[in-house]
């Protein structure tokens, strides 16, 4: 098993609180959001990390170059996250974690990610439904629905990582390559959208009782320091 972390983007909107660093390197709890998140995948005994950069690349390469292969993506201006798999996607090569750069999460997600069986785990919560954060719809336990549209009929909020097993990486790699015909803007989850329309499972982990969160703006980095001590663990 292997894990993939999307760490190329600009982070505009958080950007006046460290505007030397790229979103994922501010820390929190005296740990940066990239580097809990590092760890907490090594302690899982994954050590096969791909973390893919962009904006100030050069600062996220020193820290990680020993521990992690840095790729840098170059069109990280103009392209959200499809993008920016899809030109690695060489790189989806086995069972693979797929995750954002931005996101705090307790232990207990990634330990009980790892321990997934499913062929597809997209790994939500259904105890709120947050603003300006990725939605799903969810019938039969299992993924019906993920992006950004949709409020009315959402059941919560996809958390920013998932686990695809090796059998089906190929038909992933393969709906990207249909996506990106018709637009390069997309996230990468617009994936799990056509693998769903073709039949093809996609099952959740639903953590609702475990901490998570996204910084993507000056209030959540805020909320998140006053949070961390009594949610999760950091390393």
């Amino acid at each position: 098993m292997k894990a993939i972390i999307l760490a190329a983007g600009i982070g505009s909107r958080i950007r006046q609180l460290e505007p030397k660093k790229p979103k994922c390197l501010i820390e929190i709890g005296g740990v940066s959001i990239l580097e809990r998140l590092v760890n907490q995948l090594l302690k899982n005994k994954i050590k096969k990390i791909d973390i893919i950069t962009g904006y100030k690349s050069h600062l996220i390469k020193k820290k990680f170059d020993k521990i992690a292969n840095i790729k840098f993506y170059p069109n990280y201006k103009k392209t959200n996250n499809f993008s920016t798999l899809y030109y690695f996607k060489h790189l989806l090569n086995d069972e693979t974690i797929i995750s954002f750069a931005d996101i705090i999460l307790d232990d207990c997600i990634i330990k009980k990610l790892v321990k997934s069986n499913d062929a597809i785990t997209a790994v939500v919560d259904t105890s709120t439904i947050r603003k300006d954060t990725m939605k799903v719809v969810i019938k039969k336990k299992t993924l019906d629905y993920i992006g950004k549209g949709q409020d009315s009929k959402a059941s919560g909020n996809f958390i920013g990582i998932l686990k695809i097993k090796k059998p089906k990486i190929k038909i992933f790699k393969s709906s990207m390559s249909k996506i990106l015909k018709f637009n390069k803007k997309n996230y990468y989850t617009e994936t799990l959208n056509d693998l769903i329309s073709k039949k093809i499972m996609v099952n959740i982990l639903n953590i609702k009782k475990y901490y998570w969160t996204e910084i993507d703006k000056a209030s959540d980095y805020k909320k998140a320091k006053k949070d961390y001590k009594k949610c999760i663990k950091y390393y």
